[in-house]
């Protein structure tokens, strides 16, 4: 794969997250506009039309990404008892950071992530689109985002340095999308997660068990008191 080919697909990636981040304001903008009074019926289509999209326009790109690589070691794989064990250790990762980040902010070493505080008060004034898109919407796309598309487009089945440079530059763009980068133990916190997500990518070969993996963090997180 050669420079320019890694940065056209750098530059896609960004362009994802712009569509990611442009469909979050299209799904959050009715109930905010409305102070929170819109039928939840309503931002539930508005979410699936959106997300929906959004979702099968990733699961594409990904795929596309995927063809050029030969051998073609990505692709759904059965859950086997390696694979269980490794998730089992990857859940008890998130609970140590969530544990860590948790002891963190009650000893005052550090305070809550700015965006955590913002998603707080969002959830208040918005809770059915919030929901949806903390719960439902963010671990698809965000592992697309971060795992299946940035990971891929970098060459990372040619060399150990190459699969290194493609996991380091997912975990940190990962946390840097989360968090401010000067605040620092809540971007570590952040760094901890997405080395959970690639991990797992990068053990099991597909994508289904990030998407799961994410899926739980996020429910746990948004409905734990």
């Amino acid at each position: 794969m050669h420079i320019g080919k890694i940065l056209g697909r750098l530059a896609t990636v960004v362009g994802m997250f712009f569509l990611y981040s442009l469909a979050q304001v299209i799904v959050l903008m009715p109930a905010l506009v409305s102070d929170g009074h819109t039928a939840w019926w309503l931002d539930g289509i508005l979410f699936l039309l959106v997300f929906g999209a959004l979702i099968y326009f990733c699961v594409t790109v990904y795929h596309y990404f995927l063809r050029s690589e030969v051998p073609r070691v990505y692709h759904n794989q059965r859950l086997n008892r390696s694979r269980v064990k490794f998730l089992v250790l990857m859940i008890l990762a998130l609970v140590v950071v969530q544990a860590l980040n948790y002891v963190l902010v009650r000893t005052g070493i550090t305070h809550e992530a700015e965006n955590q505080i913002e998603l707080m008060k969002l959830m208040k004034t918005a809770t059915v689109p919030m929901v949806l898109l903390t719960v439902l919407g963010a671990p698809p796309v965000e592992e697309f985002i971060f795992r299946g598309l940035l990971m891929h487009a970098f060459p990372h089945q040619a060399t150990v340095r190459w699969r290194w440079l493609a996991g380091v530059v997912s975990v940190v763009a990962f946390a840097t999308a989360h968090t401010m980068p000067t605040d620092f133990w809540n971007w570590l916190l952040y760094a901890g997660m997405g080395a959970v997500f690639t991990a797992t990518y990068a053990y099991t070969k597909d994508i289904r068990y990030d998407i799961g993996l994410h899926f739980l963090n996020n429910l746990v997180a948004t409905f734990l008191p």
